[in-house]
């Protein structure tokens, strides 16, 4: 199994309809544009592996997407 050993990124968009729904402190609804870059580090890539073993080329996305299905029921 190869895991690539440069930045990643990941976008949650108005573009791509993948904005994350959330509230401001006093309760209106906004949408958030969120980017984000990542590294896989050497010494953790048995447990990414372990972990997110059915697609482990993409844990951090499963996280994301999991983390945006959550704050769309505010």
């Amino acid at each position: 199994m190869r895991f690539p050993n440069t930045v990643i990124a990941q976008q949650f968009t108005s573009e791509q309809k993948t904005s994350i729904p959330a509230r401001s402190s006093d309760g209106l609804k906004v949408m958030l544009d969120i980017s984000f870059e990542y590294q896989y580090l050497k010494s953790d890539l048995v447990m990414l592996y372990m972990k997110f073993a059915e697609n482990p080329h993409d844990p951090i996305s499963k996280i994301a997407r999991e983390a945006r299905m959550f704050y769309s029921d505010m």
